[in-house]
C-alpha cells in the first residue's frame, strides 16, 4: 500500500469527488459529510496537525499515529459496513457505538459517552437505534 500523504484533508477530498452524491463541505482543518437519509449518520475529519480525528456524529476516534488507519476509518463510514448504535434518553442522544461488519457479525470500534445529557435524563427509558450510510460500496472505497 502506498503511504498517506501528509495533507489526508486533501486526499479524503479528492476521493469524495469521486461520488457526484456525497455532498460534503469543507470545515476548519476539516472535511464534512451530510448523511444522506434519515437513517444514516454525520461523518466529519479533521487535521490539527498532531493528530487526526475522525467522527461519526457524537463518535469520535483520534489517530495520532496513523493517518491510513484515519483514511480508511472515514471512508467506511460511508459505507453498509459500519454502522452506528445510538442509545437516547427522551429526545436526547447520550451514547454512541461505533461497530463494524467482518461476515455476518458485528464488532465494536469503540463507545462515547456525553455524562452531561446522561445525568439530565438519567430518569427516563433508554432507547436504543442503529444508524448505517450506504453512501458508496465497499469496492468503492479500495
Amino acid at each position: 500500500m502506498a503511504p498517506i500523504p501528509e495533507n489526508i484533508i486533501e486526499l479524503i477530498e479528492n476521493k469524495l469527488v469521486q461520488f457526484p452524491k456525497v455532498k460534503f463541505q469543507k470545515i476548519p482543518n476539516g472535511i464534512s459529510v451530510s448523511a444522506l437519509t434519515p437513517e444514516g449518520f454525520d461523518i466529519w475529519v479533521s487535521d490539527d496537525g498532531t493528530k487526526v480525528t475522525v467522527g461519526y456524529a457524537g463518535w469520535y476516534q483520534h489517530f495520532p499515529d496513523d493517518r491510513r488507519q484515519a483514511y480508511e476509518c472515514f471512508l467506511w463510514g460511508l459505507t453498509d459496513h459500519c454502522r452506528l448504535k445510538v442509545f437516547s434518553k427522551g429526545d436526547r442522544d447520550y451514547k454512541w457505538a461505533a461497530e463494524f461488519r467482518r461476515g455476518q457479525d458485528w464488532k465494536g470500534m469503540g463507545v462515547v459517552t456525553d455524562f452531561g445529557e446522561i445525568l439530565f435524563h438519567f430518569w427516563k427509558t433508554t432507547h436504543i437505534r442503529f444508524l448505517q450510510n450506504t453512501t458508496i460500496s465497499e469496492a468503492e472505497i479500495q
